[in-house]
């Protein structure tokens, strides 16, 4: 029994050592923040990016979106691209990952 809790012990600590290395990489500041993470996700690490956000957004979308945008992408980006401002559906991955972890 204990060798199968320090087994499920070390995937925990590996999992978060996953989300916490992600998790540097927001806020996402600037558009080439955006498209270099928008290139980085892939259907391989996509569970990962979705974690990661899930931890930052700690049960809160409205609370702590400054954890994944910062205020100067938040200003110059919406969802649809209107109102003079750049489309955030256009970056499909992070769009997918961010609305999806809103959502729940």
């Amino acid at each position: 029994m204990l060798a199968e809790h320090k087994l499920q012990l070390q995937t925990l600590n590996k999992s978060q050592k996953n989300v916490t290395s992600l998790s540097s990489k927001f806020p996402l500041k600037s558009e080439e923040d955006l498209q270099k993470v928008e290139s980085e996700i892939c259907d391989s690490n996509e569970e990962k990016y979705i974690s990661a956000v899930k931890y930052l957004i700690d049960g809160s979308a409205i609370k702590n979106l400054e954890r994944i945008f910062s205020r100067e992408i938040c200003v110059m980006y919406n969802t649809d691209g209107i109102c003079g401002k750049k489309c955030l559906k256009n970056f499909k991955r992070i769009y997918k990952i961010v609305i999806g972890n809103c959502n729940k």
